[in-house]
């Protein structure tokens, strides 16, 4: 929370916060320890205020294609008004005190990926028994659809 009648038209000051955020369970991920850790500015530009800077956190989830559980670092940066007259584009902020969550939130789930994956060669699982093909292969003998079985050729050697 950051009170802004102390801010001068045009002045910036330093703004350092670890923010308690959230995430949504329809997301399929969480945060460690729930921390997002903010570093940047607060500007007043006429009635409103921006707020710039630099974002960072560790995420837990599973992997898209293999489901094994993973984490990863996120970086993202954060530049929004804040407004006390609402519209469109803004966060509205009431009594002078402006709280960061809003403009958090909305940079981190704009910056996280939709489809996480534990590696660039991540083999998934099989199709027909679930078993983790990063494990080794599954041996259940997965069927072709006859259809393609022409195109398969293509690839053997």
């Amino acid at each position: 929370m950051i009170d802004t009648r102390e801010i001068k038209l045009g002045e910036s000051i330093s703004v350092t916060s670890d923010v308690n955020v959230t995430i949504p369970v329809s997301f399929g991920a969480g945060l460690r320890g729930g921390i997002v850790i903010f570093d940047g500015h607060l500007t007043s530009i006429g009635e409103n205020f921006l707020l710039e800077g630099n974002a960072k956190c560790r995420i837990e989830t599973n992997c898209s294609l293999c489901l094994a559980p993973m984490e990863f670092d996120i970086n993202f940066s954060v530049s929004e008004i804040f407004t006390e007259t609402p519209n469109d584009d803004a966060i509205v902020f009431v009594g002078k005190i402006i709280d960061l969550l809003p403009a958090v939130e909305r940079n981190l789930f704009a910056s996280m990926t939709m489809k996480p994956i534990c590696s660039e060669d991540c083999a998934g699982l099989c199709q027909s028994c679930g078993k983790n093909l990063n494990e080794g292969i599954c041996g259940c003998g997965t069927r072709v659809n006859e259809q393609f079985s022409e195109l398969l050729k293509l690839f053997e050697d």
